[in-house]
């Protein structure tokens, strides 16, 4: 039996990559793509991401199989027992540095060989580099270059006339925000989508304890520094060790959502000390950053708090929802506009000199130099 590799980083795979494939999976028995863990490029896809994408394009031949390396094609193909190493040429000027590494890898192992494919004139001018060029600027369609997805797509989602996708890509952070942001204004905007007859509710919980700051790019705090970690003491020990990873944490909250609106948001308090500090020693804060940041809490909880938790209801929202309206500014008594005016209270206006001095307030002016 003949089984040889094809090398390569497949990032991402091109039409020209599936040339190759399907050519040489009916020259030999058996066809063991490797896909190559290069830890000094930073690819576009992940190396699991590169890996799925080739099983798929690859699933109807049978005598192909999907694989990662790391380290020499030769070692590569001697780990799989292969006796031939599979490479494409697209131009003269590719074979130049072939034939050196052909004959490097024949001097390396005299068992294989290395068989050339050259591509098919209509994918002779592409590439990988060339394709992530090509679709780094906006409303690229880079379908001409790699294998069409749409109908994978369409039964992955199980998709019919007139549905909509929207992707939302960046950060992960950023990314979910957006996508937050997007179902909710889409599914108010999309008529019948969201039965306003009905109240559904949810209780949100699992809140990460830390995240990485967007300008620091540090740990910190995700939401509330003085919840109580999920596991206390013990999963804040395990992360400052290293044996857990700090983003993995949890904290004791939790957050009533109504029809996509927050409600009410609690939380199981951080009510001992030694955990306190060591909460904000993850985030690079010592016992003396507490206690003068914090003096009255800390000292509260030094002379001995019970266990304790809260929850703050947000009773205009709840006003807003019973009412069917879609903004809290329809049933507060006095809103305030965007300049944080109270139009019908004519608020903030001008003080008095009797009500300043009644409160004993001075108002100086600082002399223009």
């Amino acid at each position: 039996m003949t089984r040889a590799v094809y090398p390569g980083s497949f990032d991402p795979v091109t039409l020209g990559h599936m040339d190759i494939i399907r050519r040489a999976s009916r020259v030999v028995d058996e066809l063991v793509i490797g896909v190559l863990i290069n830890r000094d490029k930073n690819p576009l896809f992940t190396v699991e991401e590169r890996v799925e994408m080739l099983q798929e394009s690859v699933k109807e031949l049978k005598n192909v199989s999907v694989k990662t390396f790391d380290g020499r094609t030769v070692d590569f193909a001697r780990a799989n027992q292969a006796q031939i190493i599979i490479r494409g040429l697209r131009a003269v000027t590719d074979f130049a540095h072939e034939m050196q590494m052909a004959q490097t890898n024949r001097i390396l192992d005299p068992t294989i060989d290395t068989m050339f494919f050259t591509t098919s004139l209509r994918y002779a001018y592409l590439s990988s580099t060339i394709v992530k060029e090509v679709a780094h600027y906006d409303n690229t369609d880079i379908s001409k270059f790699v294998n069409p997805i749409k109908e994978k797509v369409v039964e992955a989602l199980s998709l019919k006339a007139n549905d909509f996708v929207a992707l939302s890509a960046g950060a992960l952070g950023a990314a979910q925000k957006t996508a937050g942001v997007l179902v909710k204004t889409l599914g108010a905007a999309v008529p019948g989508h969201m039965d306003k007859e009905q109240y559904a509710f949810c209780w949100i919980v699992d809140f990460p304890m830390y995240e990485i700051g967007d300008e620091s790019g540090e740990l910190e705090f995700c939401h509330n520094p003085f919840s109580m970690p999920s596991g206390g003491l013990d999963v804040l020990l395990k992360a400052e060790k290293g044996e857990i990873d700090p983003l993995s944490i949890t904290a004791d909250q939790y957050d009533l959502v109504c029809n996509g609106v927050e409600l009410s948001s609690g939380a199981v308090r951080n009510h001992d000390p030694e955990i306190m500090i060591k909460a904000f020693e993850l985030v690079r804060l010592g016992e003396d950053d507490v206690k003068a940041k914090f003096p009255a809490m800390y000292n509260a909880f030094c002379y001995g708090a019970p266990p304790h938790a809260g929850i703050a209801p947000g009773v205009d929202r709840m006003v807003m929802l019973l009412a069917g309206e879609d903004s809290i500014r329809e049933i507060i008594p006095f809103p305030m506009n965007k300049n944080a005016q109270d139009i019908m209270m004519g608020a903030p206006s001008e003080v008095t000199q009797k009500q300043l001095d009644e409160l004993h307030i001075a108002v100086t002016a600082h002399e223009e130099e």
